[in-house]
């Protein structure tokens, strides 16, 4: 474990001396200045109706130091200062980022089984983090190599139950692997931190392997609840390991018509509830779920898949029609306290949305979104709603 603890204080130096020598220079001229908030509300039968919001500030600036692109965001309880590009030849470039979150890392402090909240398996959570990045660019293909950090932090709510038992405070060494071949035109949707839906023509994927290294880490969550085969949702995660894949196309049929896909695969070994992926929402933070809680699912191995259309009414307006299908282990889809790791992906979850996404003048953006979850024996009940808002701007 001293290696590991030794490469993330190597990442955390590298990252941090990096930062400093690009922020000495940010200011020298303007950069960009966005800002956004949002907000997604949901309503099922229960008690289970509620919202989150988010607020963001993004400042950037590129071309600081050899081509080096400068990025600081605060989004509601997270700060981050990232730096990309520096220079090392025309195709090799290093780069590097900080990152704190005080509270609602992960939303852990909701906790929904079959689409009901249950308050009182929430708990709040935190961390720093730092890594140093390695890029290799050849367009269309994109490699990075990524070693990071992270110290985590977990407090009680008072909602939280007095026998839950939460994950340690622990450091975590955190190597990535990531590939992407980008045939996708340019679009501002893509770039602009205001603008969180991309609009695709063309096509495009992406792979990433990671895994974490955890030093102290133990089982944690509702350690009395067990299955036959004695097997814990939270009770393997020393050492978790998980591939991700993703795919987007998009096709402009014609002039006003837009036909789009966005696909998502998840394969991990041995997580728990801090690395798997977030499912269920329409908001940009998680693996649509059109109708569903926002991160009301936590699925180790599944996949999705969203068609959508894309219909210009005027301008650079658009509307159209969502379609959401989840496809994971019945356990997940019940957010069981055990994995039963023979059911396969035999749950699927589908919801249906729209969506309106609109562009004003200089840098205005909003977006409004409407889901609803079809009826499934893997909720509790019917019907699930949900409604999200967000509306951005470019300052200068």
């Amino acid at each position: 474990m001293r290696r590991f603890l030794k490469a993330s204080a190597c990442s955390l130096a590298l990252s941090l001396c990096l930062l400093c020598l690009f922020a000495s220079q940010a200011f020298a001229d303007p950069g960009r200045l966005y800002i956004a908030a949002g907000v997604e509300n949901w309503v099922a039968p229960s008690e289970t109706r509620g919202g989150r919001g988010y607020g963001l500030v993004t400042y950037q600036k590129d071309n600081i130091a050899r081509e080096t692109d400068l990025d600081l965001t605060f989004n509601t309880d997270t700060l981050m200062l990232s730096a990309r590009d520096f220079k090392l030849s025309d195709s090799v470039r290093l780069g590097g980022f900080v990152k704190g979150e005080a509270r609602f890392a992960g939303l852990l402090v909701d906790y929904y089984e079959q689409g009901i909240n249950q308050p009182e398996r929430g708990f709040s959570a935190g961390f720093v983090q730092s890594a140093a990045q390695l890029d290799i660019k050849d367009a269309p293909v994109f490699i990075q190599f990524e070693l990071g950090g992270r110290r985590w932090f977990f407090r009680r709510r008072e909602t939280t139950a007095e026998d839950l038992v939460l994950p340690p405070d622990m450091w975590v060494f955190e190597p990535r692997l990531r590939l992407t071949y980008w045939k996708i035109q340019h679009d501002g949707s893509i770039s602009d931190p205001h603008r969180h839906y991309w609009r695709v023509r063309g096509w495009g994927f992406g792979t990433e392997l990671g895994s974490d290294y955890r030093r102290g880490w133990s089982p944690w969550g509702q350690l009395d609840d067990e299955d036959a085969s004695g097997q814990l949702r939270n009770s393997s995660g020393d050492e978790p390991l998980f591939g991700r894949v993703w795919f987007r196309a998009g096709k402009q049929v014609t002039d006003r018509f837009r036909l789009q896909t966005a696909m998502f695969l998840a394969l991990g070994r041995d997580e728990d509830d801090l690395t798997r992926v977030r499912v269920g929402g329409l908001n940009p933070y998680v693996v649509s779920l059109a109708g569903m809680p926002w991160a009301s699912h936590l699925p180790q191995n599944f996949g999705s898949v969203q068609l959508s259309t894309h219909v210009r009414i005027t301008g650079e307006h658009e509307v159209g029609l969502l379609l959401d299908h989840v496809q994971m282990s019945q356990a997940d889809a019940r957010r069981a306290d055990y994995t039963v790791e023979t059911d396969g992906l035999g749950a699927g979850l589908q919801g249906v949305g729209l969506f309106g996404d609109f562009r004003w003048g200089k840098g205005w953006q909003v977006h409004t979104r409407a889901g609803y979850t079809l009826p499934s024996e893997y909720l509790a009940e019917s019907p699930h709603i949900d409604v999200w808002v967000s509306a951005g701007k470019q300052i200068f």
